[in-house]
């Protein structure tokens, strides 16, 4: 039967040196778009795992996550459930990893969701799933989960890993310590059909079961399977995004160290940052260029290495003569207060991270209250003075509102004619090839080039 390390969570790992995953059971999302936006926008959370979200299509997952993650949802709609309120499931993704939504053959009728993040040279697939009380007997619909993640086994190779989060209602599956090699097995004695199904399933392809902390009914409804060939931590969560129940307590997951699971923090960061011409000495700027020896382009006499080289004299230019943008250091609704709170609640969350005290634990939730509630506050007030402010300040209002509504970033990935691009380079090779079609041939000759520049303006040839 599937086992799980009894010390799993004792060993101490720092931020740099994890992937940080979050996991919670929500029970609806509607009437706490804004709490949760507040508190995905201050967490260092590298992927955010939620059931039973109760979003629909009217819901755009940029009010929630803002532009700083890629989130892959499964909504409750009517293939996979009887019922239309509460119910589905998501997988955010912080921007820095390349990430893309796994489809499979298997689990149409099941509310989950999976994702293959880019983690360094590996690749860490999770999925989300929910199985309501009402269809937590069915076996068949296990079946089939056992099925989708039997695909996922398939597709990942010997060092990339899987890591499946859900709530799946088996208050009857319960776990035991053994005591000859200090694991946690499952009880299966008297357990229905369906947690059978699950259990097997899952040890015939090396799954193990590595969460065992209990809710305050001394229950473990929320199950977290990994593929046997790493062994995450596991531990309560700190600080919980939103308010937590009484049968589901939020999780905090942590990837095993670089040494082991290398982490690649390059991406996302290949584009180098924006230049911001609202800060540009104009005259200097001219006086730079006035200055540049454009001889050096005579050197060459194909005129795809003079372009070249044009491109690369620019490119120097700009990037020595026009400062880059930097992002707001805080939000719109940020005060010099709440940036003393930020600190004091970060300090303290170090702390009990590291002792793991009731005494640290209850200094945490003071800093910790203290700091959401004027973020709050603050954020309220902010929303309303937009919201007065339109008629003097539409820009503000329909800047605000856009940020809630669309994203205009290049997507992280992009996928044409079964090619799949996942660094700014690529995605320029993929929509070089997808517009190459317009044009005649891919370049111009000498002699073309030579004609069409009879066409130019005698003073802007140098």
């Amino acid at each position: 039967m599937p086992t799980v390390p009894a010390s799993a969570a004792t060993t101490p790992t720092s931020q740099a040196d994890r992937v940080s995953i979050y996991y919670q059971y929500v029970r609806g999302l509607r009437t706490k778009i804004n709490d949760l936006f507040l508190a995905v926008a201050d967490c260092n959370y590298d992927v955010i795992i939620l059931t039973e979200t109760g979003l629909n299509d009217c819901i755009d997952s940029l009010q929630i996550f803002g532009s700083s993650f890629s989130v892959f949802r499964c909504d409750r709609n009517r293939i996979n459930s009887n019922k239309t309120s509460f119910g589905g499931v998501l997988i955010a993704v912080n921007h820095r990893y390349s990430c893309v939504q796994v489809r499979t053959c298997f689990g149409e009728r099941l509310e989950q969701i999976f994702a293959d993040i880019t983690i360094g040279c590996r690749h860490l697939l999770v999925g989300a799933v929910y199985i309501p009380p009402d269809r937590s007997h069915n076996v068949e619909l296990f079946d089939e989960h056992v099925a989708s993640v039997r695909e996922l086994c398939d597709i990942a190779s010997f060092d990339d890993h899987v890591l499946i989060c859900g709530d799946y209602n088996q208050p009857r599956l319960q776990w035991i310590q053994n005591a000859d090699d200090n694991v946690l097995i499952a009880d299966t004695l008297s357990v229905p059909a369906s947690s059978a199904a699950l259990l097997d399933g899952m040890d015939f392809m090396n799954m193990t079961q590595i969460n065992y902390h209990r809710n305050q009914l001394d229950r473990t409804l929320d199950l977290v399977f990994c593929s046997d060939n790493y062994k995450p931590n596991v531990n309560p969560a700190v600080v919980a995004l939103l308010p937590v129940g009484t049968h589901h307590p939020p999780l905090e997951i942590s990837i095993p160290s670089r040494r082991e699971f290398p982490t690649d923090y390059s991406h996302g960061t290949d584009d180098k940052p924006g230049l911001d011409f609202g800060k540009v000495d104009y005259e200097l700027l001219c006086s730079d260029l006035q200055n540049i020896d454009w001889d050096c382009l005579n050197v060459s006499q194909n005129v795809n290495e003079m372009a070249s080289k044009f491109c690369f004299i620019v490119q120097q230019w700009l990037q020595a003569n026009v400062p880059a943008q930097r992002p707001p250091k805080s939000p719109a609704w940020s005060t010099s207060l709440l940036r003393k709170l930020k600190r004091e609640r970060n300090t303290s969350q170090r702390k009990h991270r590291a002792q793991r005290s009731l005494e640290s634990k209850l200094r945490f939730q003071c800093a910790s209250n203290a700091y959401c509630s004027l973020n709050s506050d603050l954020y309220k007030a902010h929303v309303m003075r937009v919201q007065t402010n339109l008629k003097r300040n539409p820009k503000s209002f329909w800047k605000f509102v856009n940020s809630k509504r669309k994203n205009s970033s290049i997507p992280k990935n992009v996928v044409y004619d079964n090619a799949e691009a996942k660094t700014s380079a690529e995605c320029c090779e993929l929509f070089a090839r997808f517009f190459e079609s317009v044009f005649n041939q891919s370049s111009a000759t000498d002699a073309e080039a030579a004609s069409a520049s009879l066409d130019v303006p005698l003073d802007l040839i140098a």
